[in-house]
Order: C-alpha cells, then sequence, then structure tokens
C-alpha cells in the first residue's frame, strides 16, 4: 500500500471536515487538532485508528484490497468517518458547556439580585401628615430600611414636618390658625409582595414618638407658657415600590391611624384636645446596594 496515495485520500476526507478544538481543555493550545493516524494489521485484518492529541478517537475496520487505490480510498473513508464522530463529539461539548456556563451565569445574577434586595436601604422622601380634625404637617424624612429577613422588611426613620392647626382658629375666634411642628421617631414593619420583577407592594404597621411644639399665646398640657409636649401615633400603611435602575426605587405610600397621645392645647378657660385620627401621605426614594459583575 502507497503512503502517498493513502495520505491524498486521508487528505481529501478530512479537508472538508471542520473539527473543533477540545472545549474541556484550558491550556493555550486547546483550540489546536492534531490528528494521529494509524493503519494496522491485527489477525489478518486492517483497523483505522484515529487520535487528536492523545485523545483515542476510534478504530474502524476496512476491507483489505490487492487495489493500492481502491485500499487507499476505503482508509480515507474510514479516517473521515473517524473525524466526523470527533467533530459531533467536540461541538456537542461545546453545546454542553456553554449551557453550563449559561446556567452557571444565571445562578450568579440570582445570587447577586438576591443579595441586593436584602441589602441596606435608605431613604429620603417628603411626608405629610393631615388631622382630620383640624391640622396639617409636612416635612422631610430620612431613614433606613432591613431587609434582611425578606418578604419582612424593618424601618426606622426621623422626620422634621410643621404646618397649622385650623382647629383652633375655629375654636377660638381670637387667632388665627397657629404653626406648630414636630420631631418624629417612626418604626415599622412590612411585608412585601413581589408582583413584578420591578414593582413591589408593602403592607405593615407603624410607630411614631415625637416631640411638638406649638406656636401662638396657645399653652399644652395645662401648663403655663408651656409649648412643647410629646405625641405618638399608630397605624398601618400600604406602600407601592418601583425599580428606576439598579439599587434606586421610588416609592409612594399612604398610612392611616390614630394618634395614642392627644395634645390637650388650651387658650385661656378653652381647652381643645389635638389627637384622633391621622392621614398620611410620603413620595421619596430608596438607594440600595447594587449587584455587581464578576
Amino acid at each position: 500500500m502507497s503512503e502517498a496515495i493513502v495520505r491524498r485520500a486521508v487528505t481529501l476526507e478530512l479537508r472538508e471536515i471542520d473539527i473543533p478544538g477540545d472545549p474541556a481543555r484550558s491550556d493555550s493550545d486547546a483550540k489546536e487538532v492534531s490528528l494521529y493516524i494509524r493503519v494496522s494489521r491485527q489477525e489478518g485484518l486492517l483497523y483505522v485508528s484515529l487520535w487528536d492529541r492523545g485523545e483515542f478517537v476510534g478504530r474502524r475496520r476496512v476491507s483489505d484490497s490487492d487495489h493500492p487505490r481502491i485500499l487507499a480510498r476505503r482508509v480515507g473513508l474510514a479516517t473521515g468517518e473517524l473525524g466526523r464522530r470527533l467533530a459531533a463529539k467536540r461541538r456537542r461539548a461545546q453545546v454542553f458547556l456553554q449551557r453550563e456556563e449559561e446556567k452557571a451565569a444565571g445562578l450568579q445574577r440570582q445570587r447577586q439580585a438576591h443579595a441586593a434586595k436584602r441589602a441596606l436601604g435608605l431613604r429620603s422622601s417628603l411626608e405629610t401628615l393631615l388631622l382630620p380634625k383640624g391640622a396639617w404637617l409636612v416635612g422631610p424624612s430620612v431613614g433606613a430600611e432591613f431587609n434582611t429577613h425578606l418578604p419582612v422588611r424593618f424601618t426606622v426613620g426621623a422626620s422634621w414636618t410643621a404646618g397649622s392647626v385650623p382647629l383652633l382658629s375655629r375654636e377660638t375666634t381670637a387667632v388665627s390658625a397657629p404653626s406648630w411642628s414636630q420631631y418624629e421617631v417612626t418604626l415599622g414593619s412590612d411585608y412585601v409582595f413581589e408582583s413584578a420583577p420591578t414593582t413591589r407592594f408593602s403592607l405593615g404597621a407603624l410607630l411614631g414618638l415625637s416631640v411638638v411644639h406649638l406656636g401662638g399665646p396657645f399653652i399644652v398640657d395645662g401648663l403655663s407658657a408651656q409649648s412643647d409636649t410629646w405625641s405618638s401615633r399608630m397605624g398601618l400603611r400600604l406602600a407601592t415600590i418601583r425599580d428606576l435602575s439598579p439599587g434606586v426605587h421610588a416609592r409612594i405610600e399612604i398610612s392611616g391611624g390614630g394618634v395614642l397621645r392627644p395634645i390637650p392645647i388650651s387658650l385661656g378657660e378653652q381647652t381643645v384636645s389635638l389627637g384622633g385620627a391621622f392621614v398620611g401621605l410620603s413620595l421619596g426614594l430608596t438607594l440600595q446596594g447594587v449587584p455587581r459583575n464578576q
């Protein structure tokens, strides 16, 4: 059997086959392909074996022939079949590894998103508070939200609000509605509902403790020249949260409940208790941890 004729036959069969490199290898030669072909006789039978850099691909038995060109053709066909087998194996391995990489990347993104949702959130908002009995407040607030136990969220906040008390001008016609202000610390707990990838709702309760200052000639708590006192409130709140960008969330929140400690306000012999129900509205932003690409 002429080696030159066999080489030509093998070259003709392999030149149309695109054999990828071994995707399982991570070295610098991973994309290289170096085929080794061996033709041997064993027990009177002729075999064609194929390797790629030490990786055994397979072996095919070919029918012997006294005609050199026919035999070379058979060897070429067997080599081409083994080459196509190797190419198909490598392509399957490439698809499998690509899917595994995509799966791993997806899991990593999920872990990062999970961690970002549970990161500490810093809040800033504009608060409004209305006492239907006859008073209102508006002002800024800041706070933090703790998300490590989602879907349960805990919050703490501090606000300064100011407004007027129309109730006093109605009850005491001698003066106009006085101004009042309060510094308040609030604690809250909410249950968060995931309604969409970028939208959430929360429902929870709040407790507020405040220091109140009242302007004008009025006194509070029945004490002479006393214009400062304290109050507290408790209620429920409902919020919708919308993701504006990674780590930035807009929040609209409404609340309602009752004043736990009404404020007794006096002018001369007249005393009015400022308390009852309240309704609140909050518009704000939350800054939270942003997932990092790894």
